[in-house]
């Protein structure tokens, strides 16, 4: 079996817009007026079994930029098991893990590794992203984008 590239191209375009949808169902509190600048995922998948670190980095207006858990709906989890399908050719081991950066101005990226996943293999405590939005800021700055219409609400509605 050869990859089906179409397909795959489609499944991460519905994996962006299910993560973007769901930004507001925080972890703690509400959404309220944040916009996001930036969408990340940690997705492990073993066995059937699922892990994910998802937070957006956003801001209130005329607010610095911060860190803000949401959670991953199960749609997007699956979809993303069915990419890691998608993407492996006959006879090979799909990815365990996938990191997701989602920007506000449409740029994606994402990082697929075939290792054991942490999270479900006992490492309970991840903290490896703790700091991203220190990091993120002494990249970019803490100013957050000017706002503009986000990029997916053009392409998916919205």
């Amino acid at each position: 079996m050869t990859v089906d590239l179409g397909r795959v191209e489609a499944l991460k375009a519905e994996i962006i817009r299910l993560i973007a949808g769901n930004v507001h169902d925080v972890v703690e509190g509400d959404w309220g007026d944040r916009e996001w600048v930036r969408l990340f995922v940690d997705f492990e998948w073993q066995e059937g079994r699922t892990s994910s670190i998802t937070f957006a980095l956003a801001h209130r207006p005329a607010q610095p930029l911060e860190k803000v858990s949401f959670r991953l709906p199960r749609e997007a989890k699956m979809k993303l098991v069915e990419l890691a399908e998608a993407m492996t050719p006959a006879g090979q081991t799909p990815w365990t893990t996938a990191r997701l950066h989602v920007d506000r101005d449409g740029r994606f990226e994402m990082e697929i590794f075939h290792v054991p996943p942490r999270r479900l293999g006992g490492e309970l405590i991840d903290k490896r992203f703790e700091d991203y939005l220190e990091r993120y800021i002494a990249k970019h700055g803490d100013t957050p984008p000017a706002k503009a219409r986000p990029w997916w609400k053009s392409v998916f509605g919205g």
